[in-house]
C-alpha cells in the first residue's frame, strides 16, 4: 500500500507549515519514499495585515 502521510506543525490559525512524506507499506516494515529535506524550510514573517482569522478587532 503506498500513501501520504502530512502533518502540521506551527500555531493553529496563526503560522504553520505542512509537511508531507510518501510512504510505501509493506508486509512487515515501511518505506519513506520522499525524505523531504525538512532542514532546508525557510521561516518568513507573514505579510502585516495578509490574515485576520482568529484575531479579536482591533489587534
Amino acid at each position: 500500500m503506498v500513501f501520504a502521510l502530512e502533518t502540521q506543525h506551527g500555531k493553529p490559525h496563526q503560522w504553520g507549515v505542512r509537511i508531507e512524506e510518501m510512504l510505501i507499506v509493506h508486509k512487515d516494515s515501511v518505506e519513506i519514499v520522499s525524505n523531504f529535506p525538512v532542514e532546508q524550510i525557510t521561516v518568513v514573517d507573514p505579510m502585516p495585515g495578509y490574515c485576520n482569522f482568529g484575531k479579536l478587532p482591533g489587534t
